[in-house]
This record gives structure tokens, C-alpha cells and sequence, in this order.
């Protein structure tokens, strides 16, 4: 579910750059390194945070912190700029999808024989492909539908608003999913 919401929302976002905002696909490329960037120092800072807080708490606030930047991007406008409106709001977004990405691998192969280490790892990378294209194409169908036959800025922004509340809201209850079965305590 983690990653319906992930490339839904960086496709969308995507779109909503070069379609309203009218950035180039090379700005548009560019506005992205920040949440590259965010995401990767997360990513690397997960493991301490896992041995100091543990895979409930981690993941959990993660995902909440992933969610908020979404639905701060859910409130785009056409007219407002890049960096507000898109930019900083993919970082937060992203901080919180670099957090999880760490202990949801260890969680999801955590137990695994060592000589099933590769079946299940490419088990882990399917589902995630295959949530990424499904939560793609709600996602974009959600944006399409809410836009209409009105392919103007403010109708492509309420679209591609909706999709990004509707992908907090996935990023919530990835949250609460967490919190219901991951256990207390530290790695």
C-alpha cells in the first residue's frame, strides 16, 4: 500500500508541475533532488531510529510524516509557486517514505531461511511493483474523473488534490496498519 501511495503521487505530482505550473521536464527533474536527497539521508538515519524506537514506532511515524506531506500537497493551486506548493511538501513526503523504506525490507525478510533470502526479496519487489501500478492508475483515475472534460488549471488541480489527500489518507492507514501489528520495543 506504501507504494500505491509513493507512485501515485510522484507521477501526479509530475503532471501537476508540467501541466499547470508549466515547468519545464528538466525543472520539473530538478525539483525533485530535494526529495531524493531527504529520502536518502532517512533512509540511512532508519537503522538507528529502529535500535532507538523500534519497528512500531519507526515505521508508524513514518508513515504519518509521509502522509502529512501529501496532504500538504493536496492542498496545491495553479497559482501558486513550485517550491511551496510542490517542492517542500515532496520533501516532508519523502523524509517519511525514506524512514520506512529500511525497516519494512528487514520487517518483510526478518525470519527468512538464508537460501529463500532471494525468493522472498523478489516476493517484497513484485508487491511492490504491482501496489505501485495499482495505486497508479486509482490514483490517476481519481485525478482524471474529479478533473471532468475540463482540462483548465483549476479543474487539473482539484484532480490531482484529490488524488494526493486520497494518497495521505492510504499513507494514514498504512500507519494505523502499522500500529495495530507491528510489536513494541526495539530492534
Amino acid at each position: 500500500m506504501r507504494a500505491s501511495a509513493l507512485f501515485g503521487a510522484f507521477y501526479l505530482a509530475t503532471l501537476f508541475m508540467q501541466q499547470v505550473l508549466g515547468t519545464s521536464a528538466p525543472v520539473t527533474g530538478l525539483a525533485y533532488l530535494p526529495l531524493t536527497v531527504i529520502m536518502i539521508g532517512a533512509s540511512w538515519a532508519a537503522p538507528a531510529l529502529l535500535r532507538r524506537f523500534g519497528i512500531r514506532a519507526v515505521v508508524s511515524c513514518g508513515m504519518l510524516v509521509a502522509a502529512g506531506g501529501l496532504l500538504w500537497l493536496g492542498g496545491v493551486t495553479p497559482t501558486g509557486g513550485l517550491l511551496g506548493n510542490v517542492v517542500v511538501p515532496l520533501a516532508v513526503a519523502g523524509a517519511g517514505f525514506g524512514i520506512v523504506i529500511v525497516p519494512l525490507t528487514d520487517a518483510a525478510l526478518s525470519g527468512v531461511a538464508p537460501s529463500d533470502s532471494g525468493v522472498a526479496s523478489a516476493l517484497l519487489n513484485v508487491s511492490a511493483q504491482l501496489g505501485g501500478a495499482l495505486g497508479l492508475a486509482v490514483l490517476a483515475t481519481m485525478a482524471a474523473t474529479r478533473a471532468g472534460e475540463r482540462p483548465d488549471a483549476a479543474a487539473l488541480t482539484d484532480g490531482y488534490g484529490l488524488a494526493f489527500v486520497a494518497s495521505a489518507v492510504l499513507m494514514a492507514f498504512c500507519a494505523a496498519i502499522a500500529m495495530a501489528f507491528f510489536r513494541r520495543g526495539r530492534a
